[in-house]
C-alpha cells in the first residue's frame, strides 16, 4: 500500500471510531436488557409454580411482569436511551 492509501484509511477509520463505539455500545445495552428480561421472566415463573405458593406478592409480581412487558416493548425499537430505563 502506498502512503497515501495508508493515510486515508487512518482518517476513514478515525471518522467512523464514534460510530463504531456507539454501535457497540448499543449492542451491548440490548444484549443486557435481553438478558435481564429473560432473568426476571425465569424467576417470576419459577415464583408463580413455587409449590406452597410464592414467597413475592401477587401485587410485586405483577408489577415485574409490567416492567418486563415495558422492556420488551423498548427492546423492539430503537431508542437506545428507553432500553436503559
Amino acid at each position: 500500500l502506498s502512503k497515501e492509501e495508508i493515510d486515508r484509511m487512518i482518517k476513514d477509520a478515525e471518522a467512523h471510531a464514534d460510530e463504531d463505539r456507539q454501535r457497540r455500545e448499543e449492542a451491548d445495552v440490548r444484549n443486557q436488557a435481553e438478558s435481564l428480561v429473560y432473568q426476571t421472566e425465569k424467576v417470576v415463573k419459577e415464583q408463580r409454580e413455587a409449590e406452597g405458593g410464592s414467597k413475592v406478592p401477587e401485587e410485586t409480581l405483577t408489577k415485574v411482569e409490567s416492567a418486563i412487558g415495558d422492556a420488551k416493548t423498548a427492546l423492539a425499537g430503537t431508542d437506545i436511551a428507553a432500553i436503559k430505563t
